[in-house]
């Protein structure tokens, strides 16, 4: 049986999990890149860098288990490259010491994704 975007929410293939979310009014494919209290996301996409043609990114981020006084950190919001510890400060803001280890001049990926997926280590469910 076919299956169209309307309906799937989710795909993986080579170790790799997208899932489908909503940006600007645009459903959009983004790839999983962390998982856990913080979700981080990268959107690829056909643009330009210094006007050539090139593969861009945009980086998602989510808090899945904010209070109720920063309800605004559940929704998937879009942080900057250029200015991106700013825009994690209020995610990580309970593990300071793995936000202020990251370089504040230049966004890595593979950087920042460590760094969450760290930070997500503390926030486990334990059994007891």
């Amino acid at each position: 049986m076919p299956i169209t975007t309307k309906k799937a929410k989710a795909y993986g293939f080579e170790g790799k999990d997208f899932i489908l979310i909503n940006y600007d009014g645009q459903d959009i494919y983004v790839e999983r890149l962390a998982t856990g209290r913080i979700n981080f996301f990268e959107f690829r996409f056909n643009g330009k860098i210094d006007g050539l043609p090139a593969i861009e990114s945009n980086y998602f981020i989510q808090d899945t288990r904010a209070d109720e006084t920063e309800a605004k950190l559940k929704q998937i919001e879009k942080i900057s490259t250029k200015f991106y510890k700013k825009d994690l400060k209020p995610y990580m803001k309970d593990q300071p010491m793995i936000w202020s280890d990251l370089d504040k001049f230049t966004f890595n990926k593979q950087t920042v994704t460590n760094a969450i997926n760290e930070f997500n280590k503390y926030y486990t469910p334990t059994a007891d």
